[in-house]
């Protein structure tokens, strides 16, 4: 192990500590929604909780945060 002298130990520490608040600072301006559009999900996803509680199941969607719902077609039976 390298000794270093106490003046380098500050030297490195305030380096340290000044990165790790620019980081934080950083994460803290970050947006959930860079694109400005709010967060959805396909409803194939959630399709058969969708069948047993359509209502339910979009209250349940939006206590995870989402906001949109895509719909998607559900299979064709004639092919």
């Amino acid at each position: 192990m390298e000794n270093i002298s106490r003046r380098e130990f500050f030297n490195k520490s305030a380096f340290g500590i000044t990165a790790a608040g620019c980081v934080a600072a950083a994460a803290s301006r970050a947006s959930a929604y860079p694109l400005g559009m709010p967060i959805g999900f396909q409803s194939w996803s959630v399709q058969q909780l969708l069948q047993k509680d359509f209502d339910g199941t979009l209250k349940q969607m939006a206590g995870y945060g989402f906001q949109a719902m895509e719909l998607c077609s559900p299979p064709s039976s004639s092919a």
